[in-house]
């Protein structure tokens, strides 16, 4: 399931409202860890910080 700040990538698309339920259910796993990622907040989600971003992107 893929979601976006506008809602443009199709049907399952659920926008911020999704982004927002990713977070508040996501728990970190081997991957978070071996790409150094940052714990995300479950408790009042960001609009601008709503991603977890790969570190190897630039």
């Amino acid at each position: 399931m893929l979601h976006s700040k506008d809602n443009g990538m199709g049907l399952g698309d659920k926008g911020i409202e999704g982004i927002n339920e990713f977070k508040y259910q996501h728990i970190c796993n081997s991957i978070c860890k071996e790409w150094k990622l940052p714990q995300l907040d479950s408790e009042e989600p960001e609009e601008d910080d709503m991603y977890h971003k790969d570190p190897r992107a630039v």
